[in-house]
């Protein structure tokens, strides 16, 4: 990685990933942020690259005539196979036909393969296979769910217990699955969808694990879809706040998100602290006024929050928004 002084940075690849043997993404995010110290620069590294699994449906043969076909997930499996003397051991070798492999797909190992093998010891054979671009579909998996009108009690963020159910039905349809949960603020108090978020997370706290948990995003949005300007929101390191909280083009807040930043403030000291993540909206903004909007939001927060919880807030400019699950929480 090679970071320049504007904050730009170029990734070189070496080895396999500079033969293009491998599918690793490398996705350099950088994040300046304000905290109790002052300015923090902050690299984020994450592979964006698609998870390699085996390919099914591929025929391997042996010298003594031995046939085996991958299961769905590229895998295959032999035994009995007499493994000589147990003194030496003797050789064996497999080979893969080729026929059988998707059309364009190249080895990228021998083939055939020999090992050594020895009675009583397992032995792997593995057979490395480049794929040609766009064979192997990745991404997240797209789910909508909508929920019910009257999902909380009327003009507070309780949910109401008949409608538990419906949370459960969530639960289940998030597991697993990269997604957005999208609560609207149309009509409604800015604060009062954010709470709402937040007994929303609880509740879903309670019905997925961690990893679930990490690549969900519970955001309030102006209006009832994923592509609705974000107000605030809720991710696993901390809230989010969206551009629409400042005076367009500056760092002052609007004055009608006051109470929206005392709900913040409210969930902050309930965690003990985290990392609030502003949107400033486009690459040029954030690059301008990103880090005085921190600054600023920082310290509309320090009168709310005790001084031990403050000093382990970190304020910064960029979290990333996920999509397409959609609650769209309405009042009749």
């Amino acid at each position: 990685m090679d970071d320049s002084p504007a904050g730009n940075t170029r990734i070189e690849r070496s080895g396999e990933a500079a033969k293009d043997l491998n599918a690793a993404e490398p996705v350099i995010e950088r994040r300046v942020s304000t905290d109790a110290g002052g300015t923090r620069v902050d690299y984020v590294i994450r592979n964006e690259g698609i998870d390699e699994r085996g390919i099914p449906g591929v025929r391997l043969a042996t010298v003594e005539g031995l046939l085996v076909e991958t299961d769905q997930f590229g895998r295959y499996h032999l035994i009995g196979i007499d493994g000589g003397e147990w003194e030496r051991g003797r050789n064996f070798v497999m080979k893969l036909d080729p026929v059988t492999l998707p059309p364009g797909a190249v080895l990228t190992t021998d083939n055939p393969l020999l090992r050594r093998i020895t009675p009583g010891l397992p032995v792997r054979f593995d057979f490395g296979v480049r794929m040609p671009p766009g064979m192997i579909g990745g991404g997240d998996q797209q789910v909508q769910a909508v929920l019910g009108k009257v999902l909380f009690a009327p003009g507070s963020d309780v949910i109401s217990e008949e409608f538990l159910p419906a949370v459960d039905r969530m639960a289940e349809t998030l597991r697993g699955r990269r997604g957005e949960v999208t609560i609207s603020a149309s009509g409604e108090a800015p604060e009062l969808a954010f709470a709402r978020a937040t007994a929303l997370k609880r509740e879903l706290e309670q019905r997925l694990s961690a990893q679930d948990l990490a690549t969900l995003a519970i955001n309030v949005r102006e209006g009832e879809d994923a592509d609705a300007p974000l107000l605030a929101g809720l991710s696993q390191e901390g809230p989010v706040l969206g551009a629409q909280l400042f005076e367009t083009g500056g760092a002052t807040i609007r004055s009608q998100y006051a109470a929206l930043l005392e709900r913040v403030a409210s969930e902050l000291e309930r965690d003990g602290g985290g990392r609030v993540a502003l949107h400033a909206g486009s690459d040029a903004e954030a690059s301008r006024i990103g880090l005085e909007r921190a600054r600023v939001v920082r310290d509309a927060l320090a009168s709310q929050l005790s001084p031990e919880v403050l000093a382990r807030v970190e304020v910064g400019v960029g979290a990333a928004t996920r999509g397409p699950v959609q609650a769209g929480e309405k009042q009749p």
